[in-house]
């Protein structure tokens, strides 16, 4: 099975996928509350976002792919920059 099959299996069940159109970046939102970034070659997760005290509801990204987006079911929204 490919690598990041294998990840996102175990790490997205009830929760968010986007990918990225500008790199090989998946980004998840999930159950508890953190957004992070996958390496879609390789499946390692290359960074993870936190801020959200409950599960992610809904991930977006900006045009530009420089800001991922994410709301919670904690009521609140967040930006966090892409590095």
């Amino acid at each position: 099975m490919d690598p990041l099959k294998e990840v996102l299996a175990g790490n997205v069940q009830d929760g968010k996928l986007l990918e990225s159109p500008m790199s090989q970046l998946v980004y998840t939102g999930s159950l508890d509350g953190k957004v992070r970034a996958w390496d879609g070659c390789t499946g390692n997760c290359e960074c993870t976002y936190q801020g959200h005290k409950d599960s992610i509801l809904d991930i977006a990204s900006t045009k530009d792919v420089r800001f991922i987006l994410s709301g919670s079911d904690d009521n609140t929204a967040r930006a966090f920059e892409v590095f």
